[in-house]
Order: structure tokens, then C-alpha cells, then sequence
């Protein structure tokens, strides 16, 4: 039987409806008699159940230990638990003012203490269909990955709140669960904003080095993880750009761990429309290639806009190749030898990009073949730049 709405009019239905049917699976459900209920009404906050509550929970306990700003920024430690009360008074309670954007499965906020160091608060939507499942898969990999080009996790808050409601003409003490992750500030947001069909808001080097960026955190998951991880939802929205521009990896809420088998059929809804590939739109196949697709996605539009991606059907891959290469080509202001090192930089990046979306996923590179050929253009660019008696070029190897 379905709960019924609960009598507390400050519940929205459906949260009380999804909290209700967590105490319908627990053994605290049958256990909890009206007369907790009637305690907590006449104690309030502070009384017997709060107390109750504190005694199993240290908060200002634990708000010693992990909230000094430091200890969540260090990159040696494992994330540490983080309070709810302490999440809500650097975001201002979760205000609009300090929203930075939302996702599938949760609203990001900036955190911002009183030294100003800044930190990004994901708040995981207290909804149907968004579980402990989704809380745990994000957490679990994020915890594992420690990277220049993923963004990191600095710190977790699992807080259960109890709340009285009517369920089956009874007072009951329901469950309500206040989940987020920290994550490491990112001060130029998403690559999203960045894209356009000018593609004048960035030069090359910088275009190339996201791009460079974004293939080395998908190296370090499909080959470094042991067993590697499938983000299945890169998309520029998911791509994350600190102060120098360099990208890191976010998002990972749908991503999936994979173990000997390479390739693996799947009912789950996955990604975002417009960076799937055929074999899942058609076969719900998931692979490596599945995250290749998406990468090659993401290529063209950071070297052709917005459109350019849709451009790919209306002329061959060679006059497409070499429209963005003079696009690029035209813009450059280089000495002769490394403006002809950069072209073929160019040009290799476009072509990387069209191969990535083959409808044939066996016919799309593995990302250490895409790093290999990004690696030798910057072997050449190094030795252009060197002949030409310029500053040596930067290449972004590691």
C-alpha cells in the first residue's frame, strides 16, 4: 500500500512519500511507537530525541576536527566527513545567490569561508529515483581519483534527519536524507560557456591544451584505474576549468566500474542526447568506445562551435578537415616554421575528433592512441619552435 500524504503540511508529497518508503524497508520503522513521536512534538529540537541524536552524532565534535579549511584541501588525505550545519553556513544556506549550476542528480553551490577560501558543494536531489545507489557510485569513484585533470573530492556530508509524519493513521518518525559531495572550486566554470560558433573565447594553445587536458583524464580512467572507469556522460557541461584554464573531469554520478569484460548491455538511461553513441541509442551497448564517442563530440565543437558538430553530415571529412584548419590556420600569428607545426596540430586534433565518432565503434581509436598522436604534434611544435629561435614550446606531457 502506497504511503499516504503526511499530515505535516511543511512536507512536500513526494518527499514524504520517498522518505516514508525508506522506514517501510527498515527494521527502526516497526520498531518507532507513537510515543517517540509525541516526545520529540512536546521536546522540540532540543529535547530527548535531538539529544538522542547528538550523543550517536558528535557534530561540534566533528566540526573541530575536519572543518578547519586546510584539512579539506589536502591532497594526501582521505575525504573527510563534513556536517550539514557547517555546509549550510558557507553556502549561505544553499541560497540562489551562491547556486552555480545543477546536474542530473543533484544543484551545485559555491562555499565560501571566512578566510575566502572557496570550495563547490553538490547537493544531491532529495527526489524518486535519486538514491543511496547514485550517492555511493559518485562517491566510491570520485574518492579513487587523483588527478591533475579530475576534479577532486575534498569532503562528504550523509546526514539523516528524522521527521514525524502520518503514515497508515499513525505518527512515525520518517527519514529525511541530506547528501553532498565537496569538490575542489573550479573559478572558470564549465567548458560550456566557453564554446561558440566564433570560437574567439580562447586561442589555440589554449583550445589545444583543454582538449589535451580532457584526453588525459580519460586516459587515467579507461587505463591507470585498476579497474577502469566509463564516465558515460562527458559533455562540455561536465568539463570543469580552473584559473588557468587547465580542464578537469566532473560529474561522475552515472559513471560505471568495469572489471575483465570490455563491453556490457545495460537498461539503465545513460548520458546526455547528442554525445551517445549508435551502439547504444540502438543496442544499449556500453564500452570504452562509448566515452571515445563523447570525446570526439567534444573535439569538434571546441575546434568548430556549437553547430559545427551538425556540419559533419553535410560535407566529406576532408572538406570539413581542412575548413577548420584554415579557421585555426588564419588566426595564428606564429614564426613560419612553428605557424606550420601548429596547422598540423590542428589538423591532427580534427581528424582525431572524426575518427572518435565512427559509427563503427571498433573503428574509433583507443584514448592511448589518441594521447600517442597528440604527443607527436607536440614533439614537432618543440622542435619548430626551437628552429625558429622562439621560447620553447610547452608541451602539456605527462
Amino acid at each position: 500500500m502506497a504511503p499516504k500524504r503526511p499530515l505535516d503540511a511543511t512536507l512536500p508529497e513526494e518527499e514524504a512519500a520517498l522518505w516514508l518508503s525508506r522506514m517501510k524497508r527498515s527494521r527502526r520503522f516497526r520498531l518507532k511507537r507513537t510515543v517517540l513521536v509525541v516526545m520529540w512534538l512536546m521536546c522540540g529540537p532540543s529535547g530527548t530525541a535531538r539529544k538522542r541524536r547528538e550523543r550517536k552524532r558528535p557534530w561540534r565534535w566533528i566540526s573541530q576536527v575536519v572543518c578547519p579549511w586546510m584539512s579539506m584541501l589536502d591532497v594526501s588525505s582521505e575525504p573527510p566527513f563534513v556536517p550539514l550545519d557547517y555546509l549550510r553556513e558557507i553556502t549561505d544556506d544553499f541560497s540562489e545567490e551562491r547556486k552555480l549550476g545543477s546536474g542530473s542528480f543533484g544543484e551545485v553551490y559555491l562555499g565560501v569561508d571566512q578566510d575566502g577560501q572557496k570550495i563547490a558543494v553538490k547537493r544531491i536531489y532529495q527526489m524518486a529515483g535519486v538514491d543511496d545507489g547514485q550517492f555511493q557510485n559518485e562517491f566510491t569513484n570520485l574518492a579513487r581519483l587523483k588527478h591533475r585533470n579530475i576534479v577532486r573530492l575534498v569532503g562528504y556530508c550523509n546526514h539523516i534527519q528524522e521527521v514525524p509524519a502520518m503514515y497508515e493513521g499513525k505518527f512515525v518518525l520518517a527519514e529525511k536524507i541530506h547528501r553532498a559531495l565537496c569538490l575542489e572550486y573550479m573559478s572558470n566554470g564549465s567548458l560550456q560557456k566557453y564554446i561558440s560558433d566564433e570560437c574567439n573565447k580562447y586561442d589555440w594553445r589554449t583550445g589545444y591544451g583543454i582538449i589535451k587536458g580532457i584526453c588525459q583524464g580519460l586516459k587515467c580512467l579507461h587505463i591507470e584505474l585498476k579497474p577502469p572507469i566509463y564516465h558515460l556522460d562527458l559533455k562540455p557541461a561536465n568539463v570543469l576549468l580552473d584559473e588557468n584554464m587547465v580542464p578537469r573531469l566532473a560529474d561522475f554520478g552515472i559513471s560505471r566500474l568495469f572489471g575483465d569484460e570490455r563491453t556490457r548491455a545495460t537498461k539503465s538511461i545513460l548520458g546526455t542526447q547528442g554525445y551517445l553513441p549508435p551502439e547504444y541509442i540502438h543496442n544499449n551497448l556500453i564500452s570504452s568506445k562509448f566515452d571515445i564517442f563523447s570525446l570526439g563530440v567534444v573535439i569538434i565543437k571546441i575546434m568548430s562551435g556549437r553547430a559545427g558538430y551538425s556540419k559533419i553530415t553535410d560535407m566529406s571529412p576532408q572538406e570539413f578537415t581542412n575548413l577548420v584548419q584554415e579557421k585555426w590556420t588564419n588566426r595564428l600569428h606564429e614564426t613560419s616554421s612553428l605557424m606550420k607545426a601548429y596547422s598540423k596540430q590542428v589538423k591532427t586534433c580534427i581528424q582525431i575528433g572524426l575518427m572518435c565518432v565512427n559509427d563503427d565503434r571498433h573503428k574509433r581509436p583507443s584514448i592511448q592512441d589518441i594521447v600517442n598522436r597528440l604527443n607527436e604534434t607536440e614533439t614537432e611544435c618543440t622542435y619548430a619552435a626551437r628552429k625558429d629561435g622562439s621560447l620553447i614550446y610547452q608541451d602539456s606531457r605527462g
